[in-house]
């Protein structure tokens, strides 16, 4: 006969349920179901997001979101969530694909049913997963374009998630062979766009300062006018307006030459700068900051580079070819829900961003 204390086995299963509540409670599943996935139908002309063309797409997509629903953080909020899924399949060579996972909060829940009432995308969203697919600009900021060029701010490399690169401290980058799809603008392209801005400026001063004067006729037509209420008003603004007149054209003669003096410093100080820079010089990556034309300066610490989209990056002979995917797990370093942040910083760090890279092609 056993001498263990008869109370044992209650005491085993109640110290069993404690640790499952204390387990439950510290790694909770919140999810109360996983709204029907959504599935925007604009996909180029004559084609929706379930045409046979776009299928190798959509299916990405619909991969894309397997990744998300297994992470186990996403599905721990602080609170009950519902989570739906929106993907959608935009026109190109090669084409754009959009996935977006929201968690929404009970407030928007749909009653009777596994959905969320229509609007729920505008407030009341626990956390957020957007990932991109062939589409480069979302990392780049602060365009600057004209008909030839249009340039970035390079996106800033802030660590390594997941084994990929992360941009501005938000964007993990998964894409062939690792590359970036922007290139660097050169210091001759910088002064190349810089002397059109200025050409197309003066041109428009030009336009402007060719414009008709002030029209006698309908200087006539206010004075008429005046003149049937206030004749002696009516006389003085004929007066003042006559003089105006007389005087238009020696001051549009000097307004013009002052403009023109402007401008011919500004292009006699770009060729100048041109001309004083070496081969390499012009070669090497442009930057902005304080210094002539903008160019930033050796040493500033204000200066940001810039770049261009690569026109080589991707390959336009196939339609579905996934060669770029940008994630971007939505976590707010002043979240004022301090458990939220960590499920979204854990979720980030979490997230399968192998499986996503086996979508490349």
């Amino acid at each position: 006969m056993s001498d263990r204390p008869a109370t044992l086995p209650w005491a085993f299963a109640l110290v069993c349920l404690l640790a499952s509540t204390l387990f439950s409670q510290t790694y909770p599943n919140r999810l109360d179901c996983w709204v029907p996935t959504r599935e925007e139908h604009f996909a180029g002309t004559g084609l929706t997001i379930k045409s046979p063309q776009v299928a190798p797409m959509r299916q990405a997509l619909l991969a894309a979101e397997d990744v998300v629903r297994g992470n186990p953080h996403f599905r721990a909020m602080p609170r009950a969530i519902r989570i739906r899924s929106t993907i959608a399949v935009g026109e190109g060579t090669p084409r754009y694909g959009q996935l977006n996972t929201n968690a929404y909060r009970p407030d928007v829940w749909a009653t009777g049913k596994c959905d969320v009432v229509p609007g729920a995308d505008r407030c009341c969203r626990d956390g957020m997963i957007t990932m991109t697919f062939n589409d480069p600009r979302p990392f780049v900021r602060g365009a600057m374009k004209d008909d030839v060029i249009e340039m970035f701010e390079e996106p800033t490399l802030t660590g390594r998630v997941g084994g990929f690169p992360e941009y501005n401290g938000i964007d993990v980058l998964i894409s062939v062979g690792g590359a970036v799809p922007w290139t660097p603008v050169t210091v001759a392209e910088y002064l190349e766009f810089h002397e059109r801005r200025l050409q197309k400026s003066r041109a428009e001063a030009t336009k402007n300062l060719s414009q008709p004067g002030i029209d006698p006729a309908k200087v006539q037509t206010a004075y008429e006018n005046m003149k049937k209420i206030d004749p002696k008003a009516a006389e003085e603004f004929l007066a003042n307006m006559r003089k105006l007149m007389a005087e238009a054209p020696a001051r549009m003669e000097k307004t013009r030459a002052s403009t023109d003096a402007l401008y011919d410093r500004d292009f006699a100080a770009l060729a100048a700068l041109r001309a004083s820079l070496s081969s390499s010089d012009l070669q090497r990556q442009a930057a902005v900051g304080e210094g002539p034309m903008q160019l930033a300066k050796a040493g500033d610490p204000r200066a940001r580079s810039l770049v261009k989209m690569d026109p080589t990056f991707f390959d336009t002979t196939s339609a579905n070819r996934i060669q770029l995917i940008r994630v971007n797990v939505g976590v707010h370093d002043d979240d004022p829900v301090s458990e939220r942040r960590e499920t979204m910083k854990a979720t980030k760090q979490t997230l399968d961003y192998a499986a996503l890279a086996t979508l490349l092609r």
